[in-house]
């Protein structure tokens, strides 16, 4: 029941999750034999504390890269997947709407740079698989528009 869940609803209302995505949450759910639901949360970002209250975007960004520091290979590897995706987005973005899109985003312009750059780095680190340099490429050129549009916007 908890497989046939998480399927009806993972993109429902559509949130951009790959089928490659949903491939990989069951696979990381099998392979450490634990529910679905336990492996999309062992690939998420904390929201709140343990008294419940919202962390900041700069405690979210911290937790995340915790955790990312003691996650196994699957979970780098949706880890790369799933900030391959959000910077092709991000990047899409900014070429159409311009450096006004930074303003969706609670880290701006050079921490958001810097939050991808410190995952791909923790990733670099313990994988060497082509998906570690595709995300590399993507990091640079969010680095370079970042810088620009700090400038243009502050």
């Amino acid at each position: 029941a908890d497989v046939i869940s998480l399927d009806r609803i993972i993109n429902t209302p559509p949130r951009g999750i790959g089928k490659t995505t949903v491939a990989t949450i069951h696979r990381t759910a099998l392979e450490r034999s634990i529910s679905t639901w336990a492996a999309v949360v062992a690939l998420s970002e904390p929201k709140r504390d343990r008294e419940g209250e919202s962390l900041s975007w700069k405690r979210r960004k911290q937790g995340y890269l915790e955790t990312l520091s003691r996650a196994e290979p699957i979970a780098l590897r949706v880890s790369a997947a799933d900030k391959i995706h959000n910077l092709g987005t991000l990047l899409d973005s900014l070429e159409r709407l311009g450096p006004e899109t930074w303003r969706r985003f609670r880290g701006g312009p050079e921490a958001s740079a810097s939050f991808y750059r410190s995952v791909h780095s923790l990733i670099d680190e313990r994988l060497d698989e082509p998906i570690v340099e595709a995300l590399g490429g993507l990091v640079e050129r969010l680095e370079a528009r970042a810088k620009q549009d700090a400038e243009a916007i502050a």
